[in-house]
């Protein structure tokens, strides 16, 4: 194994800069986009967003069943890879009837993202690789 070189560790700091600047600027755009109204503050309510793939209409629906075992509600959806959810803070009493984690953000109904495609593909090509070596 040969050691990283200047230029490479420099493209993986910035790499990894740009990705912590891009989670911060998600993390600050949800803080923006999740308005509560007086009664939800007033209430004692739970909110959670939740991440995944929302491209079809299956989708969606797929996720609002997936969370409504749990009690959550559908509140909006952010984009193709974020929807916000609310619940009473008594539902929370429910959620030894069920299997699973109710606080899970990130959503299996939903389905593989563009993601998976490619990191089969990389590691078909990984595996090529090492074949070819040998």
């Amino acid at each position: 194994m040969q050691p990283m070189t200047a230029p490479t560790g420099a493209v993986a700091a910035a790499g990894a800069h740009q990705a912590e600047i891009e989670r911060r600027r998600r993390a600050e755009e949800e803080e923006i986009m999740t308005g509560y109204s007086r009664d939800d503050l007033r209430g004692d309510w739970q909110f959670k967003i939740v991440r995944g793939t929302f491209k079809t209409r299956e989708q969606v629906e797929s996720v609002i069943q997936e969370q409504a075992m749990y009690g959550w509600t559908f509140v909006e959806i952010f984009d193709q890879h974020r929807m916000r959810f609310k619940r009473s803070a008594d539902a929370a009493k429910q959620d030894e009837l069920h299997e699973g984690n109710p606080y899970d953000t990130v959503s299996k109904a939903s389905g593989p993202g563009c993601a998976t495609p490619a990191a089969v593909m990389l590691a078909a090509a990984v595996g090529l690789g090492w074949w070819w070596l040998a």
